[in-house]
């Protein structure tokens, strides 16, 4: 019944993408790369393989990984700019190793919610864990646990005694979420309402007109406390705020103030803020306990159902129109234990999800806000060029496609975290700019190795090789129907040969002719989009 509800609708106002197509689509959006030939030949001839495919792509390590860029699209700790530097370490003192270091530090939380969704694991564990996922250049600056050799993103735990609070324990939440001296942990405490139970004070309404300057900071305290329109907000949030004394610092820009946990600081908040620590009404002791009253709300488990459907519809949940979708969800996380592993097979399954198109009974509403074609993410685009060509576009130690210090992300229509919080969905002018230049690296990159060797990309073929040749043309032919899950139309096979032409003519040389070749296919729309 439930997946009657999900999959099923009277009259369908959303069309189906065929089985290769939504092939495509699982495995962008669960791997963050393209399907195998092999795979997209078993469902064009059997749409029921694809069931199986999908559950072996939830094992695969590639869906953690890509869990990972899709909670850094929320949760903004992927930034740039810390208080502290890599040059305040002597060992990570290097141009090359200040990308490692900034990506280290943002991705720490990321992945250790990744590893719980992966993992099978109950969603409530991102607030109740005694572990954090580290890797070999946070163990050299954070007090964690680490087996000396290992390397990669390894589980281990901290070492300063700070409680056992899953994420909200984490050094990489808060050196992203910093507060002031005056700020008192609020920016934070709100964070952490936007972030797990899906409650933003900076949307609420709030009329400025009867408070005081924000230069009058006593003035300011003192309405907090007093005037109707700011206790509307801050008596729920200082008595979160009050639980994050632990991770308050003394000295903003002291490598050793934020890497360690001040238990001795924990007491400060009360005394601060003049409020006892609580999660909305519900007295708590410390930020363990704040970690359990959070998980035992009904909006924690309601907003990473809605998050994961956002990111899964690319789209924002309408509290109307996907009311019944939620509530089918919901049953699902109910039924699994909360592991949220099982609400995003849940959502693959939707209409909403597999949708390539509207029908002639599409509302009003789906006709405005459905995205039945998707952009894809700069991840996903990394990702799956790096796959198919090897290519991975680097400069200094930086990833072009994975930062903006140096790099295109958000001119790829990704997140910055700070000043970009919302990916883009649709194409721009800095984004075929981006697309491009990628194509470009990825395709002269193929050719400079051994692409018609076996394995190699244009494998079948040579350089002696012609538009109209028998192998020419089936590499063609499976090149497009792995980078668009579409087979190859007569009159396509003609316009990619005439190219080859042109360029053969202009280049005299096999090799630049299929280089402008593989260009134009690794940015055509089709490869671009899903």
């Amino acid at each position: 019944m439930l997946w009657a509800l999900l999959a099923c609708s009277p009259e369908p106002p959303l069309v189906p993408l065929d089985s290769p197509r939504l092939l495509r689509r699982v495995s962008l959006d669960l791997r963050g790369k393209l399907p195998e030939v092999a795979e997209l030949d078993a469902v064009e001839k059997d749409p029921g393989a694809l069931y199986e495919i999908r559950a072996d792509y939830l094992e695969d390590p590639a869906f953690e990984e890509r869990l990972v860029h899709i909670f850094a699209e929320r949760w903004h700790t992927r930034i740039e700019s810390f208080y502290i530097f890599h040059t305040e370490y002597q060992h990570l003192d290097s141009p090359e190793l200040e990308h490692p270091f900034e990506a280290s530090i943002g991705e720490e939380p990321l992945r250790f919610l990744a590893h719980v969704v992966a993992q099978d694991r109950p969603w409530a564990e991102v607030v109740h864990a005694d572990y954090t996922i580290g890797n070999p250049l946070l163990a050299s600056i954070w007090p964690i646990s680490w087996e000396e050799g290992a390397e990669g993103w390894q589980k281990t735990h901290y070492t300063d005694g700070r409680p056992a609070a899953g994420v909200l324990s984490s050094n990489g939440l808060w050196w992203r979420y910093q507060t002031t001296l005056t700020g008192n942990n609020r920016g934070r405490a709100n964070a952490i309402a936007r972030l797990l139970v899906c409650d933003d004070y900076t949307a609420r309404q709030v009329d400025f007109e009867d408070l005081p300057p924000l230069s009058d900071e006593a003035a300011l305290e003192a309405a907090i406390k007093n005037v109707p329109t700011c206790t509307s907000c801050h008596a729920t949030l200082d008595p979160i705020a009050s639980t994050l004394f632990g991770f308050w610092l003394s000295v903003q820009d002291s490598s050793t103030e934020l890497s360690t946990y001040h238990l001795e600081r924990e007491a400060m908040g009360p005394v601060v803020l003049e409020v006892e620590p609580a999660w909305f009404g519900k007295p708590v002791r410390d930020l363990e306990g704040l970690g359990h009253e959070i998980s035992l709300d009904p909006r924690f488990s309601q907003c990473a159902i809605q998050s994961m459907a956002e990111a899964t519809w690319r789209r924002p949940v309408d509290p109307v129109e996907d009311l019944p979708r939620m509530q089918a969800l919901q049953e699902v996380y109910g039924a699994h234990n909360g592991q949220l592993k099982q609400v995003i097979l849940a959502l693959t399954q939707t209409p909403e999800y597999q949708a390539g198109a509207l029908g002639p009974g599409a509302t009003d509403w789906q006709q405005e806000h459905e995205r039945t074609t998707r952009m894809l993410t700069p991840a996903q685009l990394k990702v799956s060029v790096q796959d198919l060509t090897g290519f991975v576009w680097m400069d200094t130690g930086f990833d072009q496609m994975d930062n903006d210090k140096q790099g295109f992300r958000t001119l790829a229509g990704g997140v910055d975290g700070v000043n970009t919080t919302v990916p883009l969905h649709t194409p721009s002018l800095s984004t075929t700019l981006v697309a491009q230049r990628l194509a470009e690296g990825a395709a002269s990159h193929v050719m400079a190795g051994q692409p018609f060797a076996e394995g190699g990309l244009l494998e079948g073929t040579d350089l002696a090789s012609r538009p109209g040749d028998r192998d020419f043309d089936a590499v063609l032919e499976r090149l497009v129907w792995r980078t668009q899950g579409t087979r190859l139309e007569k009159d396509q096979l003609q316009d990619l040969g005439e190219l080859w032409l042109d360029l053969e003519s202009l280049s005299a040389s096999p090799t630049l002719a299929w280089q402008g070749t593989l260009s134009a296919l690794l940015r055509h729309p089709a490869f671009l989009s899903y």
